[in-house]
């Protein structure tokens, strides 16, 4: 959709729909205080359909996440056409550490634990695994929790991120 679908001229709309005997009497001027709550309402629906168009057109895809922490972000002299030349927060690829897996018996790969090994829980394999890394410089001031509930919005569910600062 065209971003200009919205766009209502408010002062015609008016001398339209009254007759034009009312045109230069103060019954224009009630009117239009009559529909300035509509008038601020359909301000912010436009902005509001602007802000979910921006949402749509962006996905959890590295390089359209890079572009919104680097817009929302990053330094003034970010250029999303010139992405990868001037775009200074990236994301790396997460760190995968080995995992030593247990088998059941009927799957006949019979898998002993040694005495130095332990069997994590959720939240500790969470904690050494990221699917992926955000990478800041340290020149940007940044709250991380900005930062987070930008890339919770945009990321896919199940994905774990660290935030790193480079």
């Amino acid at each position: 959709m065209a971003a200009n679908n919205y766009n209502i001229d408010w002062d015609n709309l008016l001398k339209f729909i009254i007759p034009s005997r009312f045109w230069l009497s103060n019954t224009l001027n009630w009117l239009k205080v009559l529909i300035a709550p509509v008038i601020r309402r359909h301000t912010e629906f436009g902005a509001f359909s602007a802000d979910q168009r921006y949402y749509m057109q962006h996905t959890s895809q590295v390089i359209y996440l890079e572009k919104v922490l680097n817009e929302k972000f990053g330094p003034i002299t970010y250029n999303p056409l010139l992405h990868l030349i001037t775009r200074s927060i990236t994301i790396a690829n997460g760190d995968n550490p080995n995992r030593d897996y247990v088998f059941l018996i009927a799957e006949t790969q019979p898998l002993f634990l040694a005495t130095t090994q332990f069997i994590e829980t959720l939240e500790e394999n969470i904690a050494q695994y990221n699917d992926f890394i955000i990478n800041i410089p340290t020149a940007l001031t940044i709250v991380e929790a900005s930062v987070k509930a930008e890339v919770n919005q945009y990321k896919l569910a199940g994905k774990f991120y660290k935030i790193v600062r480079t």
